[in-house]
């Protein structure tokens, strides 16, 4: 009986562990994204100087269009350069640019390396929730072993 509690306080635990590690992604995305918009106060138009397409299929055998968007804007008379990478499924619509297309942005003054494309959904919005989900079904799990096995047993 003893070893049967400590094999279930040891899943326990490593279900929490995940569960945590999980809940770190999204936090520290969200985290880094208001960190962004809060320094990046100024805007300018960028230019897009590439943007190509490509088709893959994923796990799934799903298609989906990726397309990769790289840009420059300048600040102060110092050109920068940045990129972006945006992955459409069926019925999903964003912004797709072409070359020589204005493209607005914010940058930090102080940092104008520092910047961020707003309305752009990029692949980080889909692993946000992603491992959201997967933190909430570790921690029901572990929830759940804990009412149903470790709980009763603490009683005796």
């Amino acid at each position: 009986m003893e070893t049967n509690i400590e094999m279930t306080w040891g899943t326990l635990r490593v279900l929490v562990f995940f569960a945590l590690v999980a809940a770190i992604i999204p936090a520290f995305n969200m985290l880094r994204k208001s960190i962004k918009k809060k320094s990046c106060t100024a805007q300018v138009d960028g230019v897009v100087t590439r943007c190509v397409s490509r088709c893959v299929h994923d796990t799934d055998n799903q298609m989906h269009t990726v397309y990769d968007t790289k840009y420059t804007y300048s600040v102060d008379g110092v050109e920068y350069k940045g990129s972006v990478t945006l992955k459409s499924t069926v019925g999903e619509a964003f912004t797709v640019y072409t070359e020589g297309e204005n493209i607005p942005l914010h940058y930090n003054p102080f940092n104008p390396k520092r910047h961020y494309i707003e309305k752009i959904r990029v692949f980080w919005g889909m692993w946000t929730w992603a491992c959201s989900l997967i933190s909430a079904i570790f921690l029901i799990i572990a929830i759940w072993i804990f009412v149903s096995e470790l709980l009763p047993a603490l009683k005796k």
